[in-house]
């Protein structure tokens, strides 16, 4: 009797924590977007596949263009079309300009401080401040400046000379091109090119390439169980890895920094880190304590931020541009007869060219569209809970603006999924982008240097493209545009090109 007692008081005891687990839950998620519901611990994570974009366009077909879902113990928010989007990153961008706070974003931008840093990761006054400051010093020494532009032609002379040098023999365009953005990106934050063969340069060109992978792997399984970094299985490869390229890059940063504080004179600002010591200085003339904004922390996070985001993104954007065109020879065409009617064969293409190469110009609005390069951007979380087109999102929850869903949508884009060039032209030949063509993003977490990058990538490729056809390895079996892998970036399946010269 005894034990049937205890059984019963087992089972009552049981039920009415079942009922205060579903109550809490009701809770909690009350008025949230609904969504599949996953494992427990590790939520929908584990279900997104190589692609995540294209399980959540799947999903939005079930759930509608906004739904939420569980990335590890990390409630996500799915924005699924133009509309939704829009109404969160335009119409609150305040309260949807945060950044994760969660475990790998911390680490990534702490410094010896102790602090986390960077205009990447910070949001609030300070996250503006840097945002407004960035923006300028990348107009006053960016590529409208002669000697800036210079420097990356002769980066991108080099770039064609790399390519010259395999006369006609297949290779991967990747990791030169990689090189040439980060050279490009060194000039604008250190003013500088550096030796291909520099060991240094090459160490620290492997960790910037580390540095996005280990953002684009912190989803919120991994940041959500930090413990789970000391169980090799699970994430202790995340972790050594956030560990190396934290070494790499703060060694070398605080190199160049030093070398510029030795150098600095006032009133001649050669880069980023001038600028930005010539802030922390007037700062500190006027008799204040260097502002946040301005600490020796943040410089090292911006610069390290700059780099990274100057390098992968745009890199991985001209490859899908070797790809592209290697499908489509007739664009090609048309390419090389607006440049050969406005650019001397010999010369390096400019930026002063940009107006007289719409075309151009469109090919690689068309090729951005078409890769979808990042899908979601950087992680976005919302400051404060809010109500986005009648349902509640709970402070700090993830927001995935999921953009392959304007990309690709009929509603928006006649035939979207043909190479279309000319979608971005007008009746009489000029250039038009859409409101919808977001490729850096929109809201006050839109890329701070995409008018630079938008410029390089016309410089890159237009060069390219008056100097060679490219053609595909092999003739009968060319590459495939459609199959890719996503890892924060979207790229497409290693490949070989030719390059002819013309």
């Amino acid at each position: 009797m005894e034990w049937n007692w205890t059984l019963l008081q087992l089972a009552v005891s049981c039920q009415l924590l079942y009922v205060f687990i579903k109550a809490w839950q009701w809770y909690k998620l009350r008025g949230v977007p609904p969504g599949p519901t996953g494992l427990p611990f590790v939520g929908y994570a584990a279900f997104l596949g190589t692609n995540p974009q294209d399980k959540l366009l799947e999903l939005s077909k079930t759930y509608g263009k906004i739904f939420s879902l569980y990335m590890g113990p990390q409630l996500a928010i799915i924005l699924n079309d133009f509309s939704s989007i829009q109404a969160a990153l335009k119409g609150q961008s305040d309260r949807f300009a945060g950044r994760s706070r969660d475990f790998v974003f911390r680490r990534l931008a702490l410094e010896a401080d102790g602090k986390s840093h960077g205009i990447t990761f910070h949001d609030g006054e300070v996250h503006k401040r840097a945002r407004r400051f960035t923006i300028q010093t990348l107009k006053e020494i960016g590529l409208n400046r002669s000697s800036t532009h210079e420097k990356i032609l002769r980066e991108i002379g080099l770039l064609l000379m790399t390519f010259a040098d395999h006369r006609g023999a297949p290779f991967d365009p990747l990791y030169p091109i990689t090189v040439c953005c980060c050279n490009a990106a060194c000039v604008v934050c250190y003013g500088r090119q550096f030796d291909r063969g520099d060991p240094e340069f090459v160490e620290y060109l492997r960790g910037t390439e580390l540095g996005s992978k280990v953002i684009a792997q912190a989803n919120g399984f991994q940041s959500g169980y930090p413990m789970l970094r000391f169980l090799p299985s699970v994430m202790f490869p995340l972790w050594s890895r956030i560990l190396e390229t934290t070494r790499i890059n703060r060694r070398f940063i605080h190199q160049q920094v030093m070398e510029h504080r030795a150098s600095f004179v006032e009133g001649e600002v050669r880069d980023y880190t001038d600028a930005f010591l010539r802030g922390e200085r007037r700062i500190v003339k006027n008799g204040l304590s260097a502002e946040d904004a301005f600490a020796d922390e943040e410089l090292s996070q911006n610069l390290r931020g700059l780099i990274q985001g100057g390098t992968g993104t745009t890199a991985v954007t001209l490859q899908w541009m070797m790809l592209f065109m290697v499908n489509h020879p007739e664009v090609q065409k048309w390419i090389h007869r607006e440049l050969d009617q406005h650019v001397e064969r010999l010369d390096l293409v400019r930026a002063s060219d940009r107006a007289n190469l719409p075309y151009v110009e469109a090919v690689v609005c068309e090729v951005q569209r078409m890769a979808n390069i990042t899908p979601f951007g950087l992680l976005r979380t919302n400051t404060k809970e809010t109500t986005l087109l009648g349902y509640r999102i709970p402070t700090r929850s993830f927001i995935l603006p999921n953009f392959a869903s304007i990309n690709g949508d009929p509603a928006l884009w006649a035939e979207p999924g043909e190479f279309k060039p000319e979608r971005f032209l007008d009746l009489v030949g000029k250039l038009q982008k859409p409101q919808h063509f977001l490729p850096f993003s929109l809201g006050k977490r839109s890329c701070v240097g995409q008018s630079f990058a938008q410029t390089e990538l016309f410089l890159v490729f237009s060069n390219i493209m008056h100097r060679f056809s490219i053609e595909c390895e092999d003739s009968t079996r060319p590459p495939s545009s459609t199959e890719r892998f996503t890892d924060g970036l979207c790229h497409p399946v290693p490949f070989k090109i030719r390059a002819i010269h013309r």
